[in-house]
């Protein structure tokens, strides 16, 4: 089974990283704001005595209570605690909110120790699929949404087995043979085998000829912890999910554990991932071991323009370099494992023997035509997939938490029910989901370097096979900023990408602009142009805690539990 999954890896797009990108500046410009209290506050409860894992305390407490619409440009809503669900519409043109519109009502049902939030998806332009926290699945008909219409109940059921409450993690509209379908992912976490876990459930809606909804529960997926990045592909013909431990496919067969076992090469076979970087007169590559190994394994050989990296006896990287280097002062070493700084790597430094033309487009001389294209501007490769930021991390840098963590991204087919596509992300933990494209699969914003690159994934339905992660754009020095917010609660940026939004639990919210028109021709002492970003701070003069965060283009709508806040970033 291993042999089936495609092995994917990231090839960052060096038209989008900004080598003059020099980190953001403080802006104490004011903030333009709108504030509008609440009347009823909005819907939460906190985990009963019965939901005390941490699973419980990361499915409560990160839960984003403000839902987009992606069909309609800033409209968002959320559930008050009268369990109505009430319209926020900022109306642009008058760079002001219409008034709240209540535009569904949930009957009281009955309470339990075992209650979820409620929690909602928009499918389609006509469609909502909304559970109510207490275990019942309720298909809407929500008509014009432009209009701001009442919304109809069109089914309602009890979602999974009656004893289990759910959250909504993804869903999905479709129209195959004249048919409606709605095929949804449900999560729960349940105590099972001495420990709790996470179960996603894939189910299916299907409106039959008299017009009634039909429920079917397909498959099951189990984890034990709560995944990073889920999504339906549209078509539903496969769950992309991102975790750092094993996945279980409904199976107790070892070959269902994907994530560690089910994809990874053999045992036997002793290949070593490697990444590469460079300065003016230096490259350096670095191989990532999984664990420590003996020094004596590993022997590195340099002539002129050729390198050669074994393993016992079996070679990690040979062939012909893009250009010359002075073999004499080849270096390498073998860095252990210490506090904080991840896991332990191999790290061979080259230097150039010709330094007036130092740009490398590539490692190895026959890769220049797939890793470079004629049109790139040379300042992008100066830095190799850097930026001016480039520096060695530090401790500082990294969440002390993700060290150990080993994430991996893996498409699931829904009909084998196998996993065809792995991307390993290493400690690398995904930062936040980005809806860009009504129905689009969402693209998964990672940490590279000191940058957070956007990927949005690409495939055809006609060649499932054919899939893959495509550089969209950057967010710079994004990565750096945000590992040193401790306290951070929800990470989002503009569909476009032009800012960035780190918001905390209480009152303070970080806002990064990737363009500062008021650093503009900044250059450094040598001559090089430099490009600045631009940094606010928005501070709420309450402690309420922040419920909901949606960031648009030119708004960022935040929930208390008091007040609707509107930043016009770029109103």
């Amino acid at each position: 089974m291993a042999n089936d999954v495609k092995l994917l890896e990231l090839k960052p797009n060096q038209k989008l990283l900004d080598a003059t990108f020099d980190g953001y500046k403080l802006s104490l410009e004011p903030i333009s704001k709108l504030k509008f209290p609440l009347t009823i506050p909005p819907h939460k409860i906190v985990p009963s005595e019965e939901q005390y894992s941490s699973l419980h305390a990361q499915l409560f407490g990160l839960q984003n209570h403000l839902v987009r619409d992606p069909w309609s440009i800033d409209t968002t809503y959320f559930a008050d605690a009268n369990r109505n669900i009430q319209c926020i519409k900022y109306n642009e043109p008058i760079g002001k909110l219409d008034p709240l519109s209540v535009v569904y009502k949930l009957r009281q049902g009955e309470r339990s120790t075992n209650d979820y939030n409620i929690s909602f998806v928009f499918v389609s332009e006509q469609y909502c699929l909304l559970t109510d926290g207490l275990g019942v699945i309720h298909v809407i008909d929500t008509g014009d949404r432009f209009k701001k219409t009442e919304w109809k109940s069109a089914h309602s059921e009890i979602g999974l087995d009656g004893s289990h409450r759910f959250y909504i993690e993804d869903a999905r509209f479709e129209i195959a043979n004249e048919t409606k379908f709605i095929y949804c992912v449900l999560l729960h976490v349940e105590y099972v085998e001495n420990s709790f876990e996470t179960f996603l459930n894939l189910v299916q809606l299907k409106q039959e000829l008299n017009g009634a909804w039909a429920k079917t529960t397909l498959k099951e997926i189990r984890l034990k912890n709560l995944p990073t990045y889920c999504s339906l592909e549209p078509r539903s013909s496969a769950i992309v999910l991102c975790t750092d431990r094993a996945v279980n496919l409904g199976g107790d067969n070892d070959e269902t554990k994907t994530s560690q076992q089910n994809s990874e090469p053999a045992p036997e076979e002793k290949s070593i991932p490697f990444t590469w970087t460079q300065l003016d007169d230096d490259i350096f590559i670095k191989f990532n071991l999984t664990t420590v190994q003996q020094k004596c394994d590993f022997k590195v050989t340099s002539k002129d323009q050729w390198i050669n990296v074994t393993y016992q006896n079996e070679s990690l990287l040979e062939g012909k370099l893009f250009g010359e280097i002075d073999s004499d002062l080849t270096t390498w070493s073998m860095e252990s494992e210490r506090a904080g700084a991840g896991a332990p790597y191999i790290q061979v430094t080259l230097v150039k023997k010709d330094t007036s033309n130092s740009v490398w487009s590539s490692l190895l001389a026959d890769q220049v035509i797939s890793d470079k294209n004629d049109d790139e501007p040379a300042e992008a490769h100066k830095y190799g997939l850097t930026s001016v930021l480039q520096s060695e991390m530090e401790d500082c840098d990294m969440d002390i938490n993700e060290l150990d963590n080993d994430y991996n991204l893996l498409r699931i087919n829904t009909t084998t029910f196998t996993v065809t596509h792995k991307l390993n992300l290493g400690s690398n933990r995904p930062l936040f989901a980005l809806n860009q494209r009504p129905g689009a699969l969402p693209a998964i914003v990672i940490r590279s370097d000191v940058d957070a690159l956007i990927w949005a994934p690409k495939f055809s339905p006609a060649n499932p096979s054919d899939w893959s992660l495509s550089h969209e754009a950057t967010l710079n020095a994004f990565g750096y900023v945000q590992a040193s917010k401790q306290q951070k609660k929800y990470i989002q940026c503009s569909p476009n990408a032009d800012y960035a939004i780190i918001c905390e639990p209480h009152r303070h919210v970080f806002i990064y602009k990737m363009n500062n028109s008021s650093a503009l021709g900044l250059k450094k002492r040598g001559g090089g142009k430099v490009t600045i970003g631009q940094q606010k701070l928005f501070s709420m003069e309450e402690q309420d805690e922040i419920l909901g965060m949606v960031v648009e283009n030119e708004i960022t709508i935040l929930l208390t539990e008091k007040y609707i806040f509107v930043l016009q970033i770029n109103a």
